[in-house]
């Protein structure tokens, strides 16, 4: 019972604080008009400022080590919930790759583009260029761009195989990457069966939620995306099990 009505407080919550912020939202891209460098810089601090609040909401405490990422930075995640976004986000401000199912969101998926989300339609290979000149030019620009590489939330065991497409960007521009590994404390709060919107509720109605993000070494420039893919893979999976409780 204490468990429902705190996930109803926080979504209620959420939902006032997604409508406050739509102003700076606004304004940021009124302010970024004309400008691929103004809107990787503006978006990426109204996603930090809108996660930092919705972290409180939620009742996530997070955990950081590991090197800051430099400005212009290509980050590659692994993926384990639908928190992953605003976790990260609440961190260092950054811009972020989504799944095109974000955009048809109601009021958020707009507000995310609005603040430079780049959504990506895994389904529509002919759109990757596109994906990839706008995520370049971010980097250009001294955005951190994160990726999430495996395509969808893991199983919370092991990392699955990074996906070389979108590895492009730091390749053609001689840039390393940043591995990051993101682990929740408890084994409910992967997703890993039901609906998002199960899911969701279920953490919800968590009293708290602990999160760890470690980031890793930057990798050497590659000339490979699929070596580069390769490579970031296995460094987010050692920075995965690091990241491991200890076993008593």
């Amino acid at each position: 019972m204490i468990g429902n009505l705190r996930a109803g407080l926080r979504l209620a919550c959420a939902g006032l604080w997604l409508i406050a912020i739509t102003p700076v939202v606004l304004l940021s891209a009124l302010l970024s008009i004309g400008s691929r460098g103004r809107l990787a810089r503006n978006g990426a601090r109204v996603h930090w400022f809108w996660a930092r609040v919705l972290r409180w909401i939620f009742g996530i405490h997070v955990r950081v080590e590991g090197p800051r990422p430099p400005g212009g930075a290509f980050l590659a995640s692994n993926h384990l919930t639908h928190f992953d976004i605003p976790v990260l986000a609440s961190v260092y401000p950054m811009q972020f790759v989504a799944k095109a199912e974000i955009a048809k969101w109601p009021l958020f998926g707009q507000l995310a583009l609005l603040a430079g989300t780049i959504y990506v339609d895994r389904e529509d290979r002919a759109s990757t260029p596109k994906i990839v000149a706008s995520m370049s030019r971010y980097l250009e620009h001294g955005a951190r761009v994160v990726l999430f590489p495996e395509g969808t939330c893991g199983n919370g065991l092991e990392i699955s195989r990074f996906k070389p497409p979108l590895f492009a960007p730091p390749v053609a521009l001689g840039l390393p990457t940043v591995p990051v590994a993101i682990r929740y404390s408890g084994t409910g709060a992967v997703w890993t069966e039901g609906s998002m919107g199960a899911h969701m509720a279920k953490m919800l109605r968590t009293a708290r939620i602990d999160v760890l993000v470690r980031f890793g070494e930057p990798t050497l420039p590659h000339s490979d995306r699929k070596a580069l893919a390769a490579e970031a893979r296995d460094r987010v999976a050692a920075l995965y099990d690091l990241a491991a409780p200890a076993q008593g």
